[in-house]
């Protein structure tokens, strides 16, 4: 953490400016990584200008979230630690949760939302990383307002197109034997692939399947659901059919008159996370997700229909088909 005057000259009276220099790490996403930058990078702190004075109570509060964010901290603006920060202090951080649904009869924790306080929350279920049902979490205006019709109809109106995936059979993002994709004569044990990528392979007998993608307007894809509701299934023609499912469709790029309906439960931020993406899925039935990791703590809400979740330990990596695997790309002719 650095700070220096607002402008760099030193004059007396100015707000001074904040910069975060984060620590140099190896990018441990990528299979050939750049090299390392020789000095780290900066990023400056930029409040909004009714916070920008760090000397104002408001102003000091919003510094001191911003370094906690910044540095992994937990600290309170009188010094003291947060609520977070206690759960986390050295020797009373909770244990990833690691029972299985056999240990727990299949019954995953099932609580009222109102009935969730933040620290409950935080320390029973963030942290440990121990999944929750919180009923009631999500208001019955906003359930109305996604399942109005009209809303729909007003995209296919104004022309919108999605970005639809399309798998087989209802299945997406599923692992299979590499040797399915692979072209004649070719070994499929990462043989043929530079040393320095083949030795960072977990699985090099599996690929990663990936769905086709083609733009579609929202009548036409209105229209699929429409049909796939009324045969009651979208794999009734059998292994050939064919599944549309639009994914990450942002809530604040197309649909920003819900922006003020549907919010994440209060609780969410009382804890301290942040909202990095709102989006829907938007499937057309019978459609199977196959097991995944993902990167952000997710707040799920079924809107329409029902949905099966199998979780796995996080630990348990062997059954996520986790890290760097080949993919393969399905094509819609």
């Amino acid at each position: 953490m650095h700070e220096v005057d607002g402008d760099g000259d030193g004059d007396a009276g100015e707000a001074p400016a904040f910069a975060h220099y984060g620590r140099i790490e190896e990018d441990l996403t990528c299979l050939v990584s750049a090299p390392l930058p020789r000095r780290a990078r900066a990023k400056a702190y930029a409040p909004p200008a009714a916070e920008a004075d760090p000397s104002s109570d408001a102003g000091f509060a919003a510094l001191v979230a911003w370094v906690n964010w910044s540095c992994g901290f937990f600290r309170t603006p009188a010094g003291g630690l947060t609520s977070a920060g206690e759960v986390l202090a050295p020797g009373a951080a909770a244990p990833l949760y690691r029972r299985s649904a056999a240990a727990d009869g299949g019954v995953l924790a099932d609580v009222a939302a109102g009935e969730m306080t933040a620290g409950a929350f935080f320390r029973e279920h963030l942290v440990p990383q121990r999944p929750v049902l919180l009923r009631g979490a999500v208001s019955a205006e906003a359930l109305a307002a996604v399942r109005d019709r009209s809303l729909w109809e007003k995209l296919a109106r104004e022309g919108r197109e999605v970005h639809v995936k399309v798998g087989a059979a209802g299945e997406f993002e599923g692992v299979e034997p590499v040797e399915r994709w692979l072209a004649a004569g070719a070994r499929g044990d990462g043989s043929e692939l530079p040393p320095q990528i083949a030795a960072k392979l977990q699985s090099p007998e599996l690929a990663v399947v990936r769905p086709a993608h083609v733009a579609m307007s929202v009548t036409e894809f209105l229209g699929h659901v429409d049909r796939a509701g009324a045969t009651n299934s979208t794999t009734a023609a059998g292994e050939d059919a064919l599944s549309l499912y639009v994914e990450y469709f942002s809530i604040p790029e197309h649909l920003p008159e819900l922006r003020g309906v549907v919010h994440p439960p209060a609780i969410a931020d009382d804890v301290g996370l942040r909202l990095a993406h709102e989006n829907l899925w938007w499937g057309i039935g019978d459609t199977v997700g196959h097991m995944h990791f993902d990167a952000f703590d997710n707040l799920l809400c079924p809107l329409v229909g029902t949905k099966t979740l199998t979780m796995v330990d996080a630990t348990n990596n062997t059954r996520l088909y986790e890290g760097h695997i080949r993919e393969a790309m399905l094509s819609l002719d």
